[in-house]
């Protein structure tokens, strides 16, 4: 994450990224001596679908009076969590069905199914595309 304005700490860009799924780790880089911001961070999501969305709907986000630079930090790691199925690392943004489906089928499994804000606006819309189809 590029452009982080330099009064952000860890914890609000978390509040931020959680938005888009469970995030492992966040780290904002910080001056040596000074410990201020150096503007940029790295965040770690656990699942590649949660990356994707963030990537799509962060990248370009005004935050205070800068607009934050959303990207994978290794496009190499991306295209293989890719090619393997994603969990933890790069995969193309789900369609709102196939985040539907998961969800159904996380809960068959005895899991709970937990919706991020941007999951759930996508899930609404594709229920509202239905309709009107019907």
């Amino acid at each position: 994450v590029n452009y982080i304005p330099t009064t952000i700490d860890e914890l609000q860009l978390r509040q931020l990224f959680e938005m888009y799924g469970p995030v492992e780790s966040i780290k904002v880089v910080t001056d040596r001596e000074t410990r201020t911001s150096r503007g940029y961070g790295f965040v770690k999501y656990r699942f590649a679908m949660s990356a994707a969305n963030a990537i799509q709907y962060l990248n370009g986000y005004p935050l205070m009076n800068k607009r934050l630079k959303v990207a994978y930090a290794k496009q190499a790691e991306a295209q293989q969590a890719l090619v393997q199925g994603g969990a933890g690392g790069a995969m193309t943004a789900m369609q709102p069905n196939q985040m539907q489906m998961m969800a159904t089928m996380q809960m068959q499994q005895g899991g709970q199914a937990q919706a991020y804000p941007a999951q759930q606006q996508a899930m609404l819309q594709m229920g509202q595309q239905q309709q009107l189809q019907q």
